[in-house]
């Protein structure tokens, strides 16, 4: 099976046996691609949706021959700071009071 790679580095094509795995699709991209097996994130269709699923099946139930893939390196998953001050939202502003005998601002009316 030919597949079409679009990588970091630019375009390639990879070659798979028919029994290969979508484990074995994973580290042929990512030896394609040179990047580590474990940050490999495949991208199929238009527009690219990530590709997932078990190593051990096999990998034409992911892809077809002549597949275009879009390899890139996984992002990691954004980590929440500790926020010591609670939930980090605004806050909201304290309701200003009048001075005493002070009359509201009519915003409609003349002044």
């Amino acid at each position: 099976m030919n597949l079409r790679l679009q990588g970091p580095e630019g375009v390639t094509t990879l070659e798979l046996s028919d029994g290969a795995s979508f484990g074995d699709l994973i580290d042929a991209a990512a030896a394609a691609c040179s990047l580590p097996a474990s940050q490999v994130e495949l991208r199929l269709g238009f527009p690219p949706q990530p590709l997932a699923g078990d190593r051990a099946a096999a990998a034409s139930s992911f892809v077809g021959a002549g597949a275009r893939l879009v390899v890139s390196k996984a992002r990691a998953a954004p980590t929440q700071a500790h926020n010591p001050h609670g939930s980090g939202g605004r806050k909201k502003a304290a309701p200003q009071r009048l001075a005493e005998g002070a009359a509201p601002r009519d915003r409609l009316g003349a002044s």
